[in-house]
Formats: C-alpha cells, sequence, structure tokens
C-alpha cells in the first residue's frame, strides 16, 4: 500500500490533497482519481469557489486600495453600443496596464493560472470608448508532456522544433461592465 511507503509528512501531505480534492467533489475509486461532473459552468464555478475565495481574501487591502483607480477603466453598462465595438489590443507594459490586467483576472469566477516561461500579456480595449473589454495572457506551453508526445511520435529534438514558436492562451476572457463588480460585493 503506497501510505505504507510513505512517511508521516508525506502522509499528512497526502491527507490534505486527497482532502481538497474530495471537498471539490472529486472521488477515488480503487485507486483512481474520478473528477466530478462538469454538467454546466455553475458546477465549475463551484468547483473554484473556494480557490477563488482565497485569491481575493488575499488580494483584499490591494483590491480595496486600487479598486476607485481600476475602475474607471470599465464600462458602464449604458457606455457600451455593440455595433461600436472595436477592439485593440495593448501590450501591458506600465504598472497601471499590470494592476489592470491583475484585476481583471480576479473577477472572473474561475482564476486563470499564472502562466509560465514566458508570458506575454495583453489589455483588449474598445477604442470606441478606451474601456476595458477583455483580457488576453500567453504563455510557453507545456514542453514535457509525455502522454502527448508519445501520441504525437515526437522524438525531444521534433518536440523542441515544433513547440518553439507556440503560446497557450492561460488567459483569455471578456470582462463585464461596472455594474456587477466591487470589492464590497466579494
Amino acid at each position: 500500500m503506497v501510505t505504507q511507503q510513505l512517511g508521516k509528512r508525506e502522509q499528512r501531505l497526502r491527507r490534505k490533497i486527497l482532502h481538497h480534492l474530495r471537498t471539490d467533489g472529486y472521488s477515488i475509486e480503487k485507486g483512481v482519481l474520478i473528477p466530478p461532473e462538469f454538467n454546466d459552468k455553475d458546477a465549475v464555478r463551484r468547483i473554484y469557489a473556494r480557490s477563488r475565495k482565497k485569491l481575493l481574501d488575499q488580494n483584499r487591502d490591494w483590491i480595496e486600495r486600487l479598486e476607485p483607480q481600476l475602475l474607471q477603466w470599465f464600462a458602464d453598462g449604458k457606455d457600451i453600443v455593440p455595433a461600436r465595438i472595436d477592439p485593440t489590443l495593448v501590450p501591458v507594459k506600465s504598472e497601471l496596464e499590470r494592476k489592470l490586467f491583475t484585476y481583471a483576472s480576479l473577477l472572473w469566477s474561475v482564476p486563470p493560472s499564472l502562466g509560465y516561461g514566458r508570458r506575454m500579456r495583453y489589455l483588449v480595449l474598445d477604442r470606441s470608448n478606451d474601456k476595458l473589454i477583455g483580457i488576453l495572457g500567453l504563455c510557453d506551453p507545456v514542453l514535457g508532456l509525455k502522454a502527448r508526445d508519445e501520441w504525437i511520435g515526437w522524438t525531444t529534438p521534433q518536440r523542441w522544433e515544433r513547440l518553439w514558436h507556440v503560446m497557450d492562451a492561460y488567459a483569455l476572457g471578456a470582462v463585464p461592465p461596472t455594474v456587477f463588480y466591487s470589492a464590497a460585493s466579494w
């Protein structure tokens, strides 16, 4: 049995991980991890609710301090004219743009990962009103993915050659108008 081979620290860590997974709806049957049913977006939101709450709690002071400055970049619902939306990508370079990207990602019910390796972040602004309508984050793909590489039949040099010019989207989505968000409602 696996637990007999593990030390006390490893056993505690294993119990914590299994408890976390069970709390999120996973089960273990005959040593196999079974994910919960993802029938709809609400099911996915429930799975991530605890992680999202922890992330918001960790950032609460930052959010409350910067929110008044950042909310001016979000359209009020009445400011949006669908026929005039004209999106443009703005690379995140300044401190303000970085904060805006971070704040926008905290609004989502399923927080995006932070990405890894090379990262490129963009704000998607609507030129018609200069308001934020979305964010895009790109990062390196997973290089060492044995199952993928074996299924495709890639050698190590082939994998490097084919993935060198590829990036994955780790954050890609729209942001809602301001009527939906404020730190007080989180």
